[in-house]
């Protein structure tokens, strides 16, 4: 039996996750549960959560399931080492939904702490779209630039935190009923060609002093191009995370067919300064619930289906048994219309006759 071929879609999907970021030189981290919420209360402008489940230990400390993966691993890294590159496959426990309850989400995803030169956030970026080619189906990366972001609205701190929602709404509308939010609006129709988008933006925004943070973008550009990428890349500058935290390149990761952002990521150096390790940091999330609420709704293949007319439930488990034994998966079916395609058909009759149906 090919072991391989019974896998579910999820769990081929994130074991093919793992030896990429493995082959990438990523160790695997092991993240408790549970942590000291002072951990989170700390730095809770940087969760997505606002709030935390927590409860008392055995030693009157006050703990918290996590919500966060990235701030336990911050926690873990010692600012000697040059960089250190890990990968996780972890439940964290926030708010969600409609109703707002709490839930389990997990996630699978990678953290690159460290490094002087541009090369780490440039891997991070290829392993972001190699990731979201895994699944199967056309992915987009949407890329935007905290940084530059932080230039264009530097003076305008009383407006600050409408003008960045009314672009992340992508509302020019509003924006440009604005004098400040102006050049805000400048940013939401850009071409759908990342080259091009640049072109715009540099022209455009001339004035602004943004040539390195668009010579960040480019260099992005130029390695998905490489790699048959251009296509699939967005300069979007909706995409935008904590300012306060987030200080260069931010991506979402989105996947046809999935309604929900699937990954996110971005550079967050400003999280090790206000944990005292400064370093340069970048990763990335992917939601395994969002992806394989999608891909779990596709029929599994196998390589045999039977329906069954027999009643003999002994001869029906020997007809089974008949095919498993040459290493074939098999379903058993009852009615013709629930019956899924597969690569051989068979009939079990009354009188416990197992015949291959030949389809057209």
């Amino acid at each position: 039996m090919n072991y391989e071929e019974v896998l579910s879609r999820e769990d081929r999907a994130v074991i093919a996750l793992k030896a990429l970021y493995e082959q990438y030189g990523y160790r695997r981290f092991r993240i408790e549960k549970f942590e000291p919420y002072d951990l989170y209360r700390d730095n809770k402008n940087f969760l997505t959560a606002e709030t935390a489940i927590t409860f008392p230990d055995s030693r009157g400390r006050l703990m918290a399931l996590k919500p966060d993966v990235t701030i336990s691993i911050v926690r873990s890294f010692d600012p000697q080492d040059i960089s250190s590159k890990w990968h996780y496959t972890e439940s964290v426990f926030r708010r969600g939904g409609v109703s707002e309850e709490f839930r389990e989400i997990r996630q699978i995803g990678i953290e690159y702490l460290g490094g002087n030169r541009e090369y780490p956030q440039l891997e991070v970026l290829l392993l972001a779209m190699k990731s979201l080619e895994i699944f199967g189906r056309e992915g987009v990366l949407a890329v935007g630039h905290m940084g530059l972001l932080r230039k264009l609205i530097d003076d305008m701190a009383e407006d600050r935190d409408e003008l960045l929602g009314l672009l992340r709404r992508k509302n020019a509308h509003d924006l440009n009923a604005k004098e400040r939010g102006k050049v805000l609006a400048s940013l939401i129709e850009l071409p759908a060609d990342p080259v091009e988008a640049l072109e715009y933006l540099a022209d455009t925004l001339r004035t602004h002093g943004i040539e390195r943070e668009l010579d960040e973008l480019r260099t992005v550009v130029r390695l998905m191009a490489s790699h048959g990428y251009r296509k699939r890349v967005r300069i979007d500058f909706s995409v935008i995370h904590n300012l306060d935290y987030y200080n260069g390149l931010v991506f979402q990761g989105f996947l046809s067919g999935v309604p929900k952002v699937v990954l996110n990521g971005g550079r967050y150096d400003q999280l090790l300064e206000k944990m005292h390790k400064p370093a340069k940091a970048i990763g990335f999330a992917i939601y395994l619930d969002e992806v394989m609420s999608i891909l779990s709704s596709e029929p599994q293949q196998v390589d045999a289906v039977i329906l069954n007319y027999c009643e003999d439930m002994d001869l029906l488990f020997e007809a089974v048994d008949q095919l498993t034994s040459k290493g074939m998966s098999v379903r058993v079916y009852e009615d013709p219309a629930e019956c899924i395609p597969s690569h051989k058909a068979y009939i079990f009759s009354r009188e416990a006759v197992l015949k291959e149906v030949h389809r057209a």
